[in-house]
């Protein structure tokens, strides 16, 4: 088992819903299939995971439209490509490569950003791995999530997952305000269950303050059962807090919830 393999088994442990337990609804819904890229580079590729000293890999599983409308297989394509390249850059989310226009060329740069340590205590085993899956695909909406970890050097990897979800029809990725009445509302009570499922870090003395400001999360999505939410590294908390997943049924959404999954 590869370093990262662990780490998405968890994470898509926790999604209990997936694409083989979704009912169609009244509109047909589109065929998603996961795809593969691996590539590797370096001297040593061929020795397992700890032994690799010269050794540059992507492992990727991703997900692609293979029916649907049109404006949704672009927009699924886009934000796919998007993720992939921010994980094939220089290892800090956010930091892309704007130049890179596809996958190969984005491998490029990731391989090339390898080879530029050479030399340095900063060359070793670079690692970009993810894996994806459908958490609803019910003919009107498709939420997609997409997890992985990079390691281009330094003193940790970068554990980064995106969720969203699609409209059907158009393509477009639904906002918090396609989704609830009331985002303060919606805010409040988010960092109530997020208080709950990290009560350890606050008993230990972190809180929200002016540096880490409770937000509503940037990457969610509509499920079968309600919305699921997840906090990457950094988006409102430090590294070691580590990422934050919160599901909140359609129940505890009460009147928050717009009529787009009643």
């Amino acid at each position: 088992m590869n370093k990262t393999s662990g780490f998405l088994l968890l994470f898509f442990g926790a999604l209990s819903w997936n694409a083989c337990q979704q009912k169609a609804g009244p509109e047909e819904a589109p065929v998603v299939e996961i795809e593969s890229f691996r590539k590797s580079k370096g001297t040593d590729c061929d020795q397992p995971d700890t032994a690799r000293v010269n050794c540059a890999t992507i492992d990727f599983q991703y997900p692609v439209l293979t029916s649907g409308a049109d404006a949704l297989k672009d927009s699924v394509g886009k934000w796919t490509f998007d993720y992939l390249r921010e994980m094939l850059s220089t290892g800090e989310v956010g930091d892309n490569t704007p130049s890179a226009k596809t996958l190969e060329e984005s491998a490029a740069v990731f391989f090339d950003n390898h080879e530029s340590f050479k030399g340095s205590v900063m060359y070793g085993a670079f690692v970009a791995e993810c894996g994806s899956d459908v958490v609803l695909n019910d003919g009107k909406h498709l939420t997609l999530a997409i997890n992985g970890y990079t390691f281009q050097g330094g003193a940790h990897g970068n554990p980064y997952a995106a969720v969203a979800t699609f409209d059907a029809a158009t393509g477009k990725i639904l906002t918090w305000d396609d989704v609830v009445t009331d985002k303060a509302a919606m805010k409040q009570l988010l960092e109530a269950k997020f208080r709950e499922a990290r009560a350890e870090a606050f008993q230990e003395g972190f809180e929200f303050d002016d540096f880490f400001v409770f937000a509503l999360p940037q990457n969610f999505g509509l499920t079968p059962t309600g919305i699921y939410c997840y906090y990457n590294a950094y988006e409102v908390g430090p590294y070691a807090l580590g990422s934050t997943e919160i599901d909140v049924t359609m129940e505890e959404l009460g009147a928050l919830l717009l009529d787009v999954r009643r």
